[in-house]
């Protein structure tokens, strides 16, 4: 029931319609199950169209916080919000800008420890961040090329302005009398960022935008210790008409991704998990998926996506696309085939050219190499390369993952060359590539 809970607790501001058509799948190798989270215990606390829900876990700041007393507190009050953030206590109309640029409109909208608003125009986008607690001037990690500060007045208010030479303009001030804390940025040269920033007011209620109420599903595909075959080339033997191979990724990080486009610019993507791990993979999104065979294997067909597995070898698939295509007969043709030459094949051994083919010549008993990926300096901006390494235990689910690098910039932090562990996923900090949405 771990999942139902986090899936109550993001649910909260929920109306009792929506709760009835949200769905958590659990689907787990040999016996696939599907639970509905639809508690009536819920339903009745939604029916006034909101209702808080303390579940499990609280974090006060304060420890002497009594907190069975809120829990025991909880019960039908004054309809709330989806998602609001808290001025002494009470829910605070946002302050957002009044003022947008021609030809910029509002897309996206999240509401969290801050409220982040998302522009989007015909020149590039504009962010703004507001918050009570985050400090939004510390910008940590600033843009690796050059950059200058500049003190600037916001509406009678101190601010700073980050300008890059790329043409990134990063606005941060605090509205003192309110309190609280703003950002801007953007990279279009037209936008009149102080002017914009000079409108901050309260204004019309902010709709939130769909993807931050959270998936219609969730499926969790789990895979046991003793079930790894590995990597194969494994994938659709048959594509529809006009479709063709764009990009093949290394096998890395337990996944390969194929993709396909045809003339129109239509992408077909596969995605081949052949490592879910200890703790497995989840999948999740928004609508009702369909429930298929494949093969004798249960799959989930939505409007553009299609997620199955193949249950005796531990093995998870998914295929997606942005066009008009019919994915059950591709998927039911996916199987062994001719081995793919990965697109970027010849990068990593440009790179094992520059740094050495270092192995691990010692390992312990049972772990054998698994995966293998590089990036030359070519692809690293000039001052960055790797070799990486993965073995990996295919009965203890144990990994080690070995790396070798080159930095051209002393002030670049150092991360660690070997880390291993059982089921650790790891995951790319400098990622030298990546095709569209892929690494």
């Amino acid at each position: 029931m771990k999942k139902a809970e986090v899936l109550f607790l993001a649910i909260g501001g929920l109306e009792a319609s929506r709760l009835e058509q949200t769905e958590f799948r659990t689907v787990k190798r040999r016996t696939p199950k599907v639970l509905l989270v639809a508690a009536i215990v819920a339903l009745t606390l939604l029916q006034v169209g909101c209702a808080v829900v303390i579940y499990n876990k609280v974090h006060p700041e304060n420890l002497s916080t009594d907190l069975k007393q809120i829990a025991q507190s909880v019960g039908f009050g004054k309809s709330l919000p989806l998602a609001f953030i808290c001025k002494e206590g009470t829910p605070w109309d946002v302050w957002y800008p009044q003022q947008i640029p021609e030809g910029y409109s509002l897309n996206d909208v999240t509401i969290g420890q801050s409220v982040h608003l998302d522009y989007s125009g015909d020149n590039g986008s504009i962010s703004y961040v507001v918050s009570f607690v985050d400090d939004l001037s510390d910008i940590s990690d600033p843009p690796h090329d050059s950059f200058v500060w500049t003190e600037e007045t916001v509406a009678g208010q101190k601010g700073r302005m980050l300008t890059t030479s790329g043409g990134l303009r990063i606005l941060v001030w605090k509205n003192e009398q309110e309190g609280f804390n703003a950002y801007l940025s953007t990279m279009d040269e037209t936008v009149d960022i102080l002017a914009m920033a000079e409108s901050v007011a309260p204004g019309a209620p902010l709709e939130i935008s769909k993807d931050y109420l959270g998936p219609d599903f969730s499926i969790e595909l789990e895979q046991p210790q003793d079930v790894y075959f590995g990597w194969a080339p494994i994938y659709p033997q048959k594509v529809p008409e006009g479709y063709f191979i764009d990009f093949v990724s290394e096998p890395s990080y337990g996944e390969q991704v194929i993709r396909y486009e045809n003339a129109a610019g239509d992408m077909l993507d596969y995605t081949f998990y052949y490592r879910l791990g200890k703790y497995g993979r989840d999948f999740s999104g928004t609508g009702q998926p369909q429930q298929v065979d494949i093969d004798g294997n249960i799959g989930y067909l939505g409007a553009h996506s299609l997620i199955w597995t193949d249950d005796a070898k531990g093995y998870a698939f998914t295929l997606t696309s942005d066009g008009d295509v019919d994915l059950l007969p591709i998927a039911k043709s996916v199987a062994p085939g001719p081995e793919l030459e990965p697109t970027y094949h010849t990068k990593t051994l440009l790179a094992l050219e520059e740094l050495g083919d270092y192995q691990i010549t010692e390992l312990p008993e049972g772990v054998e190499q698994d995966e293998l990926t590089g990036c030359p300096l070519s692809d690293g901006g000039g001052w960055y390369s790797y070799i990486r390494h993965w073995y990996f235990n295919k009965k203890t689910n144990a990994q080690i993952f070995f790396t070798y690098e080159r930095r051209l910039h002393t002030h670049i932090e150092t991360y660690p060359h070997c880390r291993s562990g059982p089921g650790r996923e790891v995951r790319n900090p400098h990622p030298c590539r990546l095709p569209g949405n892929w690494g």
